[in-house]
């Protein structure tokens, strides 16, 4: 994050509407869907192992939750990054991480700042308070540098290492990946091999379901990154019949109307490739039927 008042800018944008009649609403799912679905990101779940008393190293968009900070971002595919890909505007990062020898680790973060400046960022491990960071004084800009950050006293066990909202690595500065090393470790932070991960071959969320008595069309705009997985985008009517989504197509309701709308989503990644497919930039719009009262109330009810 670099200081500066471009955050009220993303605020707004993140805030805004789609042209013409059409209305974003939120897109809610059911309890106990079994993807990562926070951020208008779909992922499969993941966490970290600690392989004995080795350093840690994670790729950042391999992160267990990510969250950027508008729906026009991406994680970005370059193959002259680590593991063929980097992120930039991130929001949130979360990392859930089983360490198998207590003692004391420093983060260890591959970034790219654009411009010279005082760049920072904030993190924080478990319940312990935000504390910044900062990765570059008016340092060098525009080349890939490990910056050096928090200390920890970290138990045997599984914690949750967070970039907190709205804060985590933003203004254009990119974050490859991050490790966590050993306090007094000689280990050239570039050579340390991925941490074990654990991430189920498949899964899927389904949306709450969504009134239409008074919605006239609804779309759905996403993009997929397969990342040689599969990814599939699904709605229906009455959850037994269910037809591929079309990304940003209107979907007229058709009289009758039926009674309510189900979202699905279904991810499976490559047998032994180790990264889950994408589905970013999930965003639901809504045209209203202006016939019917305007009166506000919850268009989303949970199955019981």
């Amino acid at each position: 994050m670099k200081l500066s008042l471009s955050l009220v800018t993303v605020f707004a944008t993140c805030c805004s509407y789609a042209d013409g009649d059409w209305e974003k609403v939120p897109l809610r799912f059911e309890k106990g869907c079994s993807l990562e679905t926070i951020g208008n990101m779909v992922r499969l779940p993941r966490a970290y192992r600690q392989e004995g008393n080795l350093p840690v190293m994670i790729e950042a968009e391999e992160a267990s939750s990510v969250e950027l900070d508008n729906l026009s971002r991406r994680i970005v595919l370059d193959k002259d990054a680590s593991n063929g890909a980097y992120m930039n505007y991130v929001k949130y990062l979360k990392f859930v991480i089983d360490i198998k020898t207590p003692g004391k680790y420093n983060s260890r973060i591959l970034g790219y700042f654009p411009k010279s400046g005082n760049w920072m960022h904030y993190e924080q491990m478990d319940n312990g308070g935000k504390l910044g960071v900062w990765d570059s004084r008016n340092g060098i800009a525009g080349v890939w540098l490990w910056t050096e950050g928090q200390e920890y006293d970290l138990d045997k066990g599984k914690h949750i290492y967070l970039f907190p909202s709205p804060t985590a690595f933003c203004g254009g500065s990119r974050i490859d990946k991050l490790v966590l090393m050993p306090v007094g470790s000689k280990l050239d932070p570039g050579s340390v091999k991925p941490a074990v991960q654990t991430m189920p071959d498949s899964a899927e969320a389904v949306s709450r379901k969504l009134r239409l008595d008074r919605i006239n069309a609804w779309k759905l705009d996403y993009h997929t990154e397969l990342n040689s997985g599969k990814a599939a985008v699904e709605y229906s009517y009455d959850r037994k019949k269910w037809e591929v989504v079309i990304s940003a197509k209107e979907y007229v309701v058709s009289s009758p109307k039926p009674d309510y709308l189900w979202l699905r989503f279904k991810l499976a990644a490559a047998k032994g490739k180790g990264r889950s497919p994408w589905i970013q930039g999930v965003s639901m719009y809504i045209k209203k039927d202006k016939t019917k009262s305007t009166q506000r109330r919850n268009d989303y009810e949970q199955i019981n």
